[in-house]
C-alpha cells in the first residue's frame, strides 16, 4: 500500500509518496521566487536525503516562475525526471518555454502529459531505470 505525506508550504502543496514520487500543486497566481524554489528544495532533502527523486508538477493553477527558481530547482542532485501533467494549450506553450531552459541546465528526463495516471507510470520507469543502472 502506498504511503502519501502531505506538506504545505505558503505557496504549494506536496504529496511525497514513499516510491519516491513527490507531486507539486502550485497555488494560483504565484510568482515562484529562487527562495521558494529553495524551500521547496530544502524540503525535499529533508525528507528524501540523497534518494532519487521523481518531481510530478501537477499544473492545475496558473502561475509562473521566475529564472532563478529554474536554475535552483536544476541543482537539485537528486532529481533523476520531471512530468509535468497540464490542463490547456496555454499551460503546455509556457511549459515547453521553461522545460527548454531547465533541460539546457539539467540532464533529466523531462515530459508534459494531460493526465495524471500517465505522468505517474513514467516516472516510475524513470525510478526503476534509475535504481537499475545503480545496481
Amino acid at each position: 500500500m502506498q504511503t502519501v505525506t502531505e506538506y504545505k508550504l505558503d505557496f504549494c502543496t506536496i504529496h511525497h509518496r514513499d516510491d519516491g514520487i513527490a507531486i507539486i500543486e502550485i497555488k494560483d497566481g504565484i510568482n515562484l521566487s529562487a527562495g521558494m524554489a529553495r524551500e521547496l528544495a530544502d524540503l525535499t532533502k529533508k525528507v528524501l536525503g540523497d534518494r532519487p527523486l521523481a518531481l510530478l508538477s501537477n499544473r492545475k493553477n496558473s502561475y509562473s516562475f521566475s529564472f532563478a527558481a529554474l536554475t535552483t530547482l536544476a541543482e537539485l542532485p537528486n532529481l533523476v525526471g520531471l512530468a509535468i501533467v497540464i490542463y490547456n494549450q496555454q499551460s503546455r506553450i509556457l511549459v515547453e518555454t521553461q522545460n527548454f531552459f531547465l533541460s539546457a541546465m539539467k540532464s533529466v528526463p523531462i515530459k508534459i502529459f494531460t493526465d495524471l495516471d500517465s505522468a505517474e507510470e513514467w516516472l516510475k520507469d524513470i525510478l526503476e531505470q534509475h535504481f537499475i543502472g545503480e545496481t
